[in-house]
C-alpha cells in the first residue's frame, strides 16, 4: 500500500447474478458512505473532513486500512446488488448488510 503503484488485493465477495444494471452505482454510494463513517469516527473535535482524510492518508496503517475496509465494503454491497434484479431496489440496506460492514476500529 505504501508504493503508488502497488497493487493490492481486495478480496471477491461470490454472488450469484440475476442483474448487473447499477452494481458500479451501489459500490460508489456505498463506498462514499463508508468513507463518511470513517471519516466521522476518525475526525478529532473540530476537524475539518478534508483534514481528516489527508491526516489518514499519511498514515502508513490507519488510513490505508481504513481505505481498504471502505472498499471492501463497497465490494459485498455491490455483489449483494446484483443478486436481485432493478437498480435502487437491489440495493442492500444497512439491516441487510453483514454484521460488523460499519466497523471501525482497526
Amino acid at each position: 500500500v505504501g508504493s503508488r503503484f502497488e497493487q493490492v488485493p481486495v478480496g471477491r465477495t461470490p454472488a450469484k447474478v440475476v442483474d448487473t444494471t447499477g452494481a458500479g452505482d451501489s459500490f460508489v454510494g456505498s463506498f462514499a458512505t463508508l468513507l463518511a463513517h470513517h471519516l466521522l469516527a476518525s475526525a478529532t473535535p473540530g476537524e475539518q473532513p478534508r483534514a481528516t482524510l489527508l491526516r489518514l492518508l499519511s498514515s502508513p496503517h490507519e488510513g490505508w486500512t481504513r481505505l481498504l475496509a471502505c472498499i471492501r465494503g463497497a465490494n459485498v454491497c455491490a455483489s449483494m446488488s446484483v443478486e436481485r434484479e432493478g437498480t435502487q431496489c437491489s440495493y442492500p440496506t444497512r439491516d441487510q448488510l453483514p454484521a460488523g460492514l460499519f466497523e471501525t476500529r482497526l
